[in-house]
């Protein structure tokens, strides 16, 4: 039986699929663990659908510029789609961002607290203060590394 290799084009598909996995296993994972976790699996996992369903129409551009990058090694073509997908969908989404969070947070909602793991010492305002920012994330590193310990 003689192996028959795939094309750019076949993989495209395969790659877009692969991108969608691996968000749905960590939003899956996620159940177990708290708000913000959820949150960051959720928006990731919206993130890659969204872009995956406005690439699907252009996935011929995709194949023809992995093949400019790589032509002839085939396996080439495949990172170098996958990367491109990641690449675009990232500044496509960037602009996007502040509606993202608010669009997350509306299927997911904050809860007041999140036991011994929410920051109590980071304060946003302080950001224009350098040094009292820096001071405030140490206070909270060491607070959140005693909790760890007496787990």
């Amino acid at each position: 039986m003689v192996a028959r290799h795939g094309t750019i084009a076949e993989a495209i598909p395969w790659v877009l699929g692969a991108n969608l996995g691996t968000t749905a296993t960590a939003y899956l994972a996620s159940f177990n663990g708290g708000v913000l976790g959820k949150q960051a699996a959720l928006g990731h996992l919206l993130c890659k659908g969204v872009g995956i369903a406005l690439c699907y129409p252009f996935m011929s551009y995709l194949s023809q510029v992995a093949v400019y990058l790589a032509p002839g090694d085939v396996s080439r073509q495949i990172a170098h789609s996958h990367t491109l997908f990641n690449i675009i969908v990232a500044i496509v989404f960037f602009p996007f961002i502040g509606l993202g969070v608010r669009i997350v947070r509306w299927m997911i909602p904050d809860r007041d607290t999140e036991g011994a793991f929410r920051f109590l010492y980071l304060d946003p305002r302080s950001l224009n203060a350098p040094e009292l920012a820096l001071a405030q994330a140490q206070r909270e590193l060491l607070r959140l590394s005693d909790t760890v310990e007496q787990w």
